[in-house]
């Protein structure tokens, strides 16, 4: 484990790691948990993070619920990765639930990703018409989860490009600010 701004972060992993793989870890951390903290210019809204490395068998590669995060082998130590799942950390409710529809939280996610770290989105699919409507728990968002994200990501960047990062981020701040939950219409 280790302290982040006085707040603990704990790491477990599904197979043995070396202290190398320990030290990465935990460097990749200190270093991107406390830039999404304060690009998104929010309270982090947990005690602490649960992080758990290299996850045998994950049916995502890479996953968050709340201030826990899961990361397959092969996502464990990338930047653009951490950045994208910690964003997500923010986007919760009081109720358990992503306050966002899936094309805003998984597009605003990716999109502090490729800002922060300066790598391109890992998001890539067909262009179809953005869902404002559907959640992840909605019937049918698994179908269309994959889709929906890349074309949150797409507006996003669109976004970026039309309001520069400045407005950009006030956008981002404004969005994950408090518990509210956001509906497409409003975001």
């Amino acid at each position: 484990f280790m302290f982040v701004a006085d707040r603990p972060v704990v790491f477990s992993s599904d197979a043995p790691l070396s202290q190398s793989d320990v030290d990465t870890a935990k460097q990749l951390v200190a270093s991107w948990f406390p830039q999404v903290d304060s690009a998104l210019g929010v309270a982090y809204p947990y005690a602490g993070t649960h992080i758990q490395l290299n996850v045998a068998n994950a049916s995502s590669r890479a996953t968050t619920r709340g201030s826990n995060i899961w990361l397959a082998p092969d996502f464990s130590f990338l930047p653009h990765i951490l950045v994208h799942e910690r964003t997500h950390c923010f986007q919760y409710g009081p109720n358990g639930l992503v306050r966002f529809p899936i094309f805003a939280s998984e597009g605003s996610a990716e999109s502090m990703a490729t800002i922060l770290t300066v790598t391109p989105a890992l998001w890539h699919g067909d262009n179809v018409l953005v869902n404002a409507d559907l959640i992840s728990s909605s019937p049918g968002a698994a179908a269309a989860y994959g889709e929906q994200s890349f074309n949150g990501y797409q507006l996003f960047a669109e976004l970026l490009k039309l309001i520069g990062r400045a407005g950009f981020m006030g956008v981002i701040h404004q969005v994950h600010t408090g518990s509210q939950v956001h509906t497409g219409e409003e975001i």
